[in-house]
Order: structure tokens, then C-alpha cells, then sequence
């Protein structure tokens, strides 16, 4: 069964057990985002030394696996609700909410590798005291695969730039790093680790396929397979751009998908107002022109958690898994290898998002 515990945020100790906290809807995680939840925690069954236990951005709630100690998601509180009701209602948002509240000097990086660039802006804004009497979060940064391929990066004070937007704007570069945020428990001290890469999570191994396995019939109760090209999920004609002046503006070249059997579809957006220099913004569109090309494509799975491999011990975000899916709309089978974006996990069911590998899966429609 899934449990709750309330760790101060600043520390990491532990705080309360919270045995009757209760959810709706689902633990979410996906990468380099926020996610939010809403609980609620019976006045009459909490634990003593509550108000402090639940008190907004002074602790977090860890949710802890079946085993009670190993973290599968944590959260900080961010704003709580008592009245004449039995219950004490609290929202909570994942870490990446508060790097949106943690905001860039004056920085400059000259040819630093961007898995030790993600590292030394965390480090500094989110994990280390910029103030006498003022705090960080005891957050520890692993660096996973390697340092990365170099970057340069300049950031001004003056700019108000958050340190998600900077590391979402380096995460959109081609071949940017995948970062996510997760919890460890080192002797019931319970704090949040953010790992960075340019490839978060387990490859199948070559030749091989994924030790982990999704199928149906078996623990997945429910798949869809969504294909989209509407607005924001695909274009043929891409370009990023930023601020300028009068009639001039820093704007990528075309980067286009030619003869894909579609008419011109194009998509502008802005990555970040500050980028001055072409090429960023070319590496910008490059990205989103190989995540448009074809389309969204995305396998989303509910399966039975008791069932299931298990979030965190077998498999976590960014893994590569095998799926084997037969329905009425694959009835030769929909099977291959995914990789795994984003997760949801309820009580009694796991959901992972998955993106399939277009050249190992085998659908054949009936």
C-alpha cells in the first residue's frame, strides 16, 4: 500500500507519518516540468504536531512504495485549506515548481559541457544560500552518461529569467539534456535528486529487447494509441524565433520535412526572447522538426500496479520497455520497443506514457 510522509524541506528529516492522507486523480511525473496534486488529511486522525507537518513551502509529502521506505514521488506543499469541515485540504506542485521561482544573474559559460552547465545552475540557484539567513534545498545533482557536448551561455540578471526556463531552453536545444527530479531515502533522511544526461534512463541493450514488459492480455487493462498532427503536434515547416526591433528579429532558417506526402504545414514559436544568435535558434527548430516530422505518436497504458513491473524497483522514467498489445484495432498485435516519458500512478494502477520506436514496432492493422 502506498504511503505518505512529510519531510522538512530544508533538511530532509521526517516530520510525520501521514497514515490517512488521501488523493484524487493521480501521482504524475514527466520530464523537466511541474506537476501538481491535491490531497486531504482528516483533522480527527492527524498526527500530532500536524500544523507544522503540513505547513506551505516548509516541507514536502514523499509518497513511499509498498515497502514503506524506498520514494516513488515527492512534492512541495504550496498552499493549505482548514475551515469548519473535518479535513485539511493541501495542494502540492514537484520540484520543478520551484525552480520557476528561483531567478538567473548575471552568468557567462564558454564551451561548458551542458550536463555540468544544468549542474552548476541548479548547484547555485536552487541548491546553495545566496544570502546570509536565506536557504536552498538540499538537492543533489547526478550527472549520468557522460558530460555532454559543449555550450555557450550567457544569462543577464536584468532578463528575469527563471531557472526552469533556462533549463527547459537548454533541454530544446538539439541534442539538449533531459533532466527529471526524484527523491532518495538515506537513513530517513528524504530528499530530492535531480539526474541530468543527454539520454535519461535504461537503452535496450543491443540486438536485445527490454527485460521489462507491458502486454495485453496480461497486467495492462487499457492502451491508446494516439496519432495527432493538429496544431502544436506536427508541421512539415518549422522556425523559431526571438525579440527584435522595428522590422528586424533574430529568426531561424527553415527547417523543413520535404515530400512527406502532406501539404505545407508551418509552425513559429518563440524559444526564449533573449536568443540572439542564428544558430541557437536553428538548433532550437531542428529539435522540433525531428519531434514533428511524422507527428505526435504516443502509447498510453493503464495496467494493474500489483501486476505490473514495478515503477522504480524494474523500470523508471526514461527507460526503454517491450510491449506486446493485441485488440480489435491491432489484431496482428502492436509490439515493439518504447521509451518511457512520463508516468501516472494511482493505488491500484500504473500508467506509463511511452513513446514507441518507429523502427522496432510491429503494427499490423486488421
Amino acid at each position: 500500500m502506498l504511503s505518505f510522509v512529510s519531510v522538512d524541506i530544508l533538511t530532509g528529516k521526517v516530520l510525520a507519518d501521514l497514515e490517512d492522507l488521501t488523493f484524487s486523480g493521480s501521482l504524475k511525473e514527466t520530464y523537466g516540468r511541474p506537476e501538481q496534486l491535491t490531497v486531504s488529511l482528516p483533522v480527527a486522525s492527524a498526527p500530532e504536531g500536524w500544523v507544522t507537518a503540513t505547513r506551505p513551502y516548509s516541507v514536502a509529502l514523499v509518497c513511499l512504495a509498498d515497502d514503506g521506505a524506498r520514494p516513488l514521488w515527492g512534492a512541495i506543499v504550496t498552499n493549505r485549506k482548514t475551515g469548519l469541515g473535518p479535513s485539511i485540504e493541501l495542494s502540492m506542485a514537484t520540484i520543478p515548481e520551484y525552480f520557476d521561482r528561483q531567478f538567473l544573474g548575471n552568468e557567462t559559460f564558454t564551451a561548458r559541457p551542458q550536463n555540468l552547465l544544468v549542474k552548476d545552475l541548479v548547484e547555485k540557484y536552487a541548491k546553495n544560500p545566496r544570502a546570509a539567513g536565506m536557504f536552498g534545498i538540499p538537492l543533489r545533482v547526478q550527472v549520468e552518461g557522460g558530460n555532454g557536448v559543449a555550450r555557450d551561455k550567457t544569462y543577464a540578471d536584468k532578463e528575469d529569467k527563471t531557472l526552469l526556463s533556462a533549463l527547459q531552453d537548454l533541454s530544446g536545444l538539439e541534442g539538449g539534456p533531459e533532466w527529471v527530479v526524484e527523491w532518495e531515502n538515506n537513513n530517513q533522511v528524504i530528499t530530492p535528486v535531480l539526474r541530468v544526461s543527454d539520454r535519461i534512463g535504461a537503452s535496450a541493450p543491443v540486438g536485445l529487447l527490454p527485460s521489462v514488459q507491458f502486454s495485453a492480455p496480461g497486467c495492462v487493462s487499457d492502451a491508446v494509441y494516439e496519432e495527432s498532427y493538429k496544431s502544436g503536434d506536427g508541421a512539415n515547416d518549422i522556425m523559431a524565433t526571438s525579440s527584435g526591433s522595428s522590422d528586424a528579429r533574430p529568426q531561424s532558417s527553415h527547417q523543413r520535412t520535404l515530400n512527406d506526402g502532406r501539404p505545407t504545414v508551418e509552425f513559429r514559436w518563440s524559444p526564449s526572447s533573449s536568443i540572439t544568435q542564428i544558430p541557437t535558434l536553428d538548433s532550437h527548430a531542428r529539435r522540433v522538426q525531428a519531434a514533428f516530422a511524422d507527428g505526435m505518436a504516443m502509447l498510453s497504458l493503464t495496467a494493474n500496479r500489483y501486476e505490473a513491473p514495478e515503477l522504480g524497483a524494474e523500470w523508471r522514467l526514461g527507460d526503454d520497455v517491450y510491449v506486446d498489445l493485441t485488440s480489435p484495432a491491432w489484431a496482428g498485435g502492436l509490439t515493439g520497443t518504447a521509451r518511457v516519458v512520463g508516468w501516472e500512478l494511482t493505488e491500484t494502477t500504473v500508467s506509463p506514457t511511452l513513446l514507441l520506436d518507429q523502427a522496432s514496432v510491429s503494427w499490423l492493422l486488421s
